[in-house]
C-alpha cells in the first residue's frame, strides 16, 4: 500500500463530504455529505450508490458503523446539533442525544457497547450507551480539537 494504485471509487454528486466509514461486512462504503445534506451509500468499488437518509437532515458531520447489529451513527452541526442513528438501510430512524454542541470524531466500543465523540463547544470527550443514555463527560484540560 504505497499510494501508487490509488482509483477514485466516486467521482461525482459530492458537494462536502465530511465522516466516511467502511461496512466491513457487507463490504459497502457510506459517507457524509454536509453540502448535499445527504447519508450514502455503495459498494467499495463505487457501484450501487444509492441515497439512505436526506429528509431533515441538517449538516451531517461523523460517521460510524455498526455493521454487527445493521446501525449507522451520524452526528448533525446544523441549526438543532444532535446525534442520530438509523438502521444500515435509512430506515428507523431516531435521534440518541438531541443536545450536543458541535460532536465530531465519533466513534464505536463495540467491546462497552458505547459511543464516543468529541465536541467543539465544550472541549470535552463525551460517551453514551448505544441508545444516547447513561452520557459520560471526560474533562480534558489540555486536548485542543480541531476541525477542518
Amino acid at each position: 500500500m504505497n499510494g501508487s494504485a490509488l482509483e477514485h471509487v466516486v467521482e461525482f454528486g459530492l458537494d462536502y463530504p465530511e465522516g466516511m466509514a467502511v461496512d466491513w461486512l457487507g463490504k459497502n462504503l457510506y459517507w457524509a455529505d454536509t453540502g448535499t445534506n445527504r447519508i450514502e451509500v455503495s459498494k467499495l468499488d463505487g457501484q450501487h450508490r444509492q441515497v439512505l437518509v436526506w429528509k431533515d437532515l441538517d449538516s451531517p458531520r461523523a460517521l460510524a458503523l455498526d455493521p454487527a447489529e445493521g446501525f449507522m451513527y451520524w452526528t448533525e452541526w446544523g441549526g438543532k446539533p444532535k446525534i442520530d442513528r438509523a438502521a444500515m438501510d435509512g430506515s428507523e430512524r431516531t435521534t440518541l442525544v438531541p443536545n450536543v454542541g458541535r460532536a465530531n470524531g465519533l466513534t464505536i466500543d463495540y467491546a462497552k457497547r458505547r459511543l464516543y465523540w468529541t465536541d467543539l463547544d465544550t472541549n470535552l470527550i463525551e460517551s453514551s450507551n448505544m441508545l444516547g443514555k447513561l452520557l459520560l463527560l471526560f474533562l480534558c484540560k489540555l486536548c485542543i480539537f480541531t476541525y477542518m
